[in-house]
């Protein structure tokens, strides 16, 4: 659904997935920008209560030093399957300054794990003040924390319909990094990240925004930019001349290698991309 707004400012299609959108929507029809949810990435979960798949991971490692929760739908998945015992475990652990510590590389994710109970002291993350949110700034952070005897599990999404490479399958370099120092990792895929379902508000939300030339593409996740292709098959680059505003210069990058010409970047602070997109 396409907002209204009393402004001149062009429209913002924001492509993050359902159910994390909505605060970027409020904030930018805030600033002033007519906004449409175009969400270019499902979310579909894959650990359930009965499958056991986090009391396996965490059976494997009693003892964790840390779980890194590559994204919002990583904290979100996971807790909503952690039994009454394992949460009780955790929380008496934080509160004794023992248990596990969490990890994350951005400011929602840090959110969402506050949300979810976790203290702040026993949450690490790049910062406010960090130059980038991503898995190199917040190494930046622990990598004093782990020694050749720690075991971190990092909870991530999987790649689902569509081709995105090894990218796509969660923070293999903050991975090796830990392995470089003798230290166990494991990974928990917790849900699958797929092609958007083409139901009649995804194709109304889709023509609107093709139909949009001035419209500004917000974009989070290279995997977003990967659907769009998938979407437009061979008629894909009608979308090189749309203006992206990106939450990260790998993501960036991945746009202008697949022929994206007007491209800005800026942290993933909503200051930072208002302020982005005013000056397009």
């Amino acid at each position: 659904m396409v907002l209204s707004s009393p402004t001149e400012l062009p429209m913002v299609v924001v492509t993050r997935p359902a159910g994390e959108n909505e605060a970027w929507l409020a904030a930018l029809r805030d600033g002033g920008f007519p906004t449409l949810a175009l969400p270019l990435i499902h979310i579909a979960p894959l650990a359930t209560p009965s499958d056991g798949l986090i009391s396996e991971a965490l059976h494997k490692h009693p003892r964790l030093s840390a779980v890194m929760f590559v994204s919002v739908n990583a904290v979100r998945y996971f807790f909503a399957n952690l039994t009454p015992a394992q949460r009780d475990t955790w929380q008496k652990g934080w509160g004794q300054g023992d248990g596990p510590r969490c990890w994350a590389t951005g400011a929602g994710t840090w959110r969402a794990l506050l949300s979810e109970g976790v203290p702040a002291s026993a949450i690490d993350w790049p910062g406010e003040d960090a130059p980038r949110y991503d898995s190199e700034q917040l190494w930046a952070r622990v990598a004093t924390q782990i020694t050749a005897t720690s075991a971190v599990l990092i909870v991530r999404g999987q790649s689902g319909n569509a081709s995105t490479g090894s990218q796509g399958e969660g923070r293999d370099w903050l991975g090796q990094q830990i392995m470089g120092v003798g230290a166990t990792v494991d990974y928990l895929s917790v849900y699958q990240r797929e092609v958007p379902r083409w139901d009649a508000m995804f194709e109304n939300a889709w023509r609107l925004a093709i139909a949009d030339a001035n419209a500004i593409w917000l974009i989070s996740s290279s995997q977003a930019l990967q659907h769009a292709q998938v979407l437009m098959g061979d008629d894909y680059h009608r979308l090189w001349n749309r203006r992206l505003v990106c939450t990260h210069n790998r993501i960036a990058d991945s746009a202008r290698t697949a022929g994206w010409q007007t491209v800005s970047v800026c942290r993933p602070v909503m200051a930072e991309v208002i302020e982005a997109l005013r000056r397009f």
